[in-house]
């Protein structure tokens, strides 16, 4: 996905799967209430290097300070539309494992039991 800002035009690419768990933290911060200002610079400063790596990995070029908020949140989005696709085919309907690929795997065994699932 492209993205101009100003004069920066930014590529992006959703989230891999092997910076889930940054993302998962970076989720986790962002719900705390902080109670205190100790808490608040706490939350902050861990905050900070997990969304610098995220961009870092995802974003070409380096995005710029005044930019992180836009970039981030475009990011997100592109991130959370990618898994949608993933999950689902046009129509709403979920993706079944194809003939041969995982049908004797435990996650097949288990969609087939409960296609909801």
């Amino acid at each position: 996905m492209k993205l101009k800002i100003d004069d920066v035009d930014y590529e992006l690419m959703p989230v891999p799967p092997s910076l889930a768990p940054y993302q998962a933290r970076i989720n986790e911060l962002m719900s705390q209430k902080p109670k205190s200002i100790e808490e608040t610079k706490e939350i902050s400063g861990e905050l900070k290097p997990l969304i610098q790596a995220v961009l870092l990995e995802t974003v070409s070029p380096k995005v710029r300070r005044e930019h992180e908020l836009a970039v981030f949140r475009a990011l997100m989005k592109l991130t959370n539309e990618t898994l949608t696709q993933v999950q689902f085919f046009p129509g709403g309907k979920r993706s079944e494992p194809e003939k041969g690929g995982a049908a004797g795997s435990s996650a097949a065994q288990a969609a087939q039991r409960d296609p909801e699932a």
